[in-house]
């Protein structure tokens, strides 16, 4: 049987076109899996251009999920690794194309992978017209442990997040006039 764990989460806002994202507190261990959501100001697709740590660990963008709203204000991306490359203190940094004023970054850590993990099923959603976001149907899952992450990006100043229907763990950070959150369970069978 396959345990996967949520482990943390951590958090990040900043300006220009590097914010760095700390993962404090606990060593990076290899199989760990590393998920970010970015929420960007700029509504435009594009705007990060690289996720990089200070172990050396090869991040992947979710193909897809370089989205921006239909209103052109907001953008959201999503960036993952199954850390190969372990150690204390990682520091990872998330490269934008633009200098931005406003971006928050989501993190969340998860252990129990025996296998390197790989993207099953993804699917998205452009609605950023409240705190309660869906992403609609998503097709079935093949296998029957999987973490399913979800994250979304709204524009308000004062954005809470509400944990949707069997999900666990819930990270979110609110900036200026946006806020970014990603929450995530852990499915026992085909979904």
């Amino acid at each position: 049987t396959i345990a996967i764990a949520f482990v943390q989460g951590s958090v990040q806002s900043g300006t220009g076109t590097s914010t760095p994202v700390g993962i404090s507190g606990q060593a990076m261990v290899a199989k760990d899996l590393i998920v970010l959501y970015m929420g960007m100001d700029g509504g435009a697709t594009g705007l990060v251009t690289g996720v990089t740590d200070s172990a050396g660990n090869t991040y992947n963008q979710v193909a897809g999920m370089d989205i921006a709203n239909s209103g052109g204000t907001l953008s959201l991306d999503c960036w993952y690794t199954v850390v190969t490359n372990a150690g204390a203190g990682v520091a990872i940094s998330v490269a934008f194309k633009d200098t931005l004023t406003n971006m928050d970054v989501v993190c969340q850590r998860f252990n129990g992978f025996t296998n390197t993990a790989t993207l099953d099923k993804f699917q998205h959603s452009s609605n950023v017209s409240s705190t309660t976001v869906t992403s609609g149907a998503t097709a079935t899952t093949t296998q029957a442990v999987e973490l399913v992450v979800g994250g979304g990006v709204y524009a308000s100043t004062a954005t809470t997040y509400t944990l949707g229907s069997g999900y666990t763990n819930l990270t979110q950070n609110n900036i200026a006039a946006r806020g970014t959150g990603m929450e995530s369970k852990v499915v026992a069978a085909t979904a």
